[in-house]
């Protein structure tokens, strides 16, 4: 295997802010804010997905384990035997850090 192939791939993310003063009272203010992220996402769906490693988060770690150990082999050279499963997906694209999301916000200064 070569160098990092069991971390995530690469990943392209835009977010996008806009904010409007309106006109108000003497020092007094008002604003409307818009902010999405992943703009990407809400473009085309297949894009600004975030793939992760399967069975992990982002709290957590972003490798995955691609052997498990199913027992040694006992004596004087003894050595592990590890388990390759070639049927589990590498990545899954499907939490919520992957969906586009719009937050809409009204600030007052006075």
């Amino acid at each position: 295997m070569s160098r990092n192939s069991c971390r995530s791939p690469w990943m392209n993310l835009t977010n996008l802010a806009v904010r409007q003063g309106l006109p108000g009272v003497p020092g007094q203010s008002l604003a409307v804010e818009i902010q999405v992220f992943n703009l990407l996402n809400l473009l085309n769906q297949r894009w600004g997905r975030m793939r992760l490693p399967t069975g992990t988060t982002l709290a957590s770690t972003n490798q995955m384990t691609l052997l498990s150990q199913a027992g040694q082999i006992t004596g004087r050279n003894a050595q592990p035997i590890y388990r390759f499963d070639p049927a589990m997906p590498r990545y899954s694209d499907e939490n919520f850090d992957t969906y586009y999301q719009i937050q809409v916000a009204v600030r007052y200064n006075f």
